[in-house]
């Protein structure tokens, strides 16, 4: 009996520990703070001398309870979606919209941009095809388009550069 009763103490107590014990967090996410944004645009998409710049905005300001909080910019091409932390932005505190603009390697073939607040919350998003000369030719696309109806991934690392590039995606 003594013997049975020390199992379920050492039973209990070690559900008790896997019930305390933190949430694991994303594999992909360190720790990107969000809050609800679901507004904004793509304003500009140029390329030149094979890099990309785009400007955009969200329709939202700072939450002072959630000050880390911040969108990015996600390519979405080869059926992946991916943020990488370069292109994070935070929200401005003075609202009640906030600007932003990222310049990046310009990705070869066709892909597509969008402007994301969370996981699965694309604000606008644009197909961007390349053009003659290191141009390129942008078409809005729709948000809930079969082409970005995935979960994005947010990595940290860009590729290239060393130890890190800071313009790449």
């Amino acid at each position: 009996m003594r013997s049975f009763i020390v199992r379920v103490g050492a039973a209990l107590t070690a559900a008790v520990v896997l019930l305390a014990a933190p949430a694991t967090a994303r594999a992909d996410d360190p720790g990107w703070t969000r809050i609800p944004c679901a507004s904004g645009a793509i304003d500009r998409v140029t390329a030149s001398g094979g890099l990309i710049e785009v400007d955009g905005h969200v329709d939202c300001a700072a939450d002072p309870e959630t000050p880390n909080a911040a969108f990015m910019y996600a390519l979405y091409r080869d059926k992946q979606a991916v943020a990488y932390w370069s292109t994070m932005n935070g929200y401005d505190l003075t609202g009640p919209a906030t600007t932003n603009s990222i310049r990046k390697d310009l990705p070869s073939g066709q892909f597509v941009i969008c402007l994301v607040t969370d996981y699965n919350v694309r604000v606008a998003c644009d197909t961007v095809s390349p053009g003659r000369g290191g141009t390129v030719f942008t078409t809005p696309l729709p948000t809930d388009d079969p082409l970005v109806n995935r979960e994005v991934r947010v990595h940290g690392y860009d590729g290239g550069g060393d130890p890190a590039c800071g313009t790449c995606w």
